[in-house]
């Protein structure tokens, strides 16, 4: 786990250089070289989130089918090592290569503790960790193990069934957001490429006729600057979108930011192929 951070952290050095370059290269167009330069520096972090949420996910989903073969394999009368040595199908590799490590630690001698220490530094989720925390107390301490993994599973699977019905519920959210925004990009894209240029020619037109303070009296600058704020707002909405379905979709601002650069990139190409950057 240590490798693959240390890679994704040179990574987005990388990417934020490269955002640098192009902020720089495009220095007369400012927001385009902002939105360039953001997507661009942010990319790499992005994918490391992305990557972790998976790694995270991928543990939290093998959880309850371990605890059930811990619990299925004691019943039997098998202890808890044994049981590990014998994993079947826990819908999670990630997980499954955690326990293989954490079974040769204790098979080469380094002892039970440091052996779990290693474990629960592999594990990235406090459900994972709270689990291996009371898998470790079984073994040393013993007890009722089958009682008590019995009623560790109940309460694990509930909150994981529980978990997934909350993330599909509001999955519905998260479409509602994505659909509004693509909306709002191509009516701001057909009024800045079709009404404000008749308008632009409606006034060039009726020069001679005396309506000031009236929309006809827009120039080629005022076009300009009200589809620069059609720019920008989009710019907002993409950043406000995406923090908030992180925020609604996954508890974590954090989380959205995956979705602000995609929203980025949406704008970033119909306006773009709309001809209006």
């Amino acid at each position: 786990m240590k490798g693959v951070v240390s890679r994704f952290k040179t990574l987005m050095v990388i990417g934020l250089v490269c955002g640098i370059a192009v902020a720089v290269i495009q220095y007369e167009r400012p927001i385009l070289a902002l939105m360039l330069g953001s997507i661009i520096g942010i990319a790499p972090f992005m994918v490391r989130i992305v990557y972790m949420n998976r790694i995270a996910s991928s543990i939290d989903r093998g959880i309850p089918h371990l605890l059930l073969h811990l619990l299925e394999s004691t019943k039997n009368g098998l202890n808890i090592i044994v049981a590990l040595q014998s994993i079947p199908d826990i819908k999670s590799d990630y997980l499954r290569d955690a326990v293989n490590r954490l079974l040769m630690n204790i098979v080469s001698g380094s002892g039970i503790d440091a052996a779990f220490d290693r474990f629960e530094s592999d594990l990235v989720t406090p459900l994972a960790k709270s689990i291996s925390h009371v898998i470790r107390i079984l073994i040393i301490n013993g007890g009722n193990i089958p009682l008590i993994l019995e009623r560790t599973y109940n309460h694990v699977y509930t909150m994981y069934v529980l978990e997934e019905e909350r993330k599909a519920k509001l999955e519905s959210y998260k479409h509602i957001v994505y659909i509004s925004y693509i909306i709002y990009i191509a009516i701001a894209v057909m009024l800045s490429t079709n009404l404000f240029n008749s308008v632009s020619d409606m006034a060039n037109t009726y020069t001679d006729v005396n309506i000031s303070d009236s929309l006809f009296r827009l120039n080629v600058t005022n076009i300009d600057e009200i589809r620069d704020i059609m720019l920008h707002m989009g710019i907002i909405e993409a950043i406000i979108g995406g923090l908030g379905i992180g925020k609604i979709c996954y508890g974590s601002m954090l989380d959205g930011l995956r979705h602000s650069v995609v929203m980025l990139v949406i704008c970033l190409l119909g306006f773009y192929i709309g001809g209006v950057i």
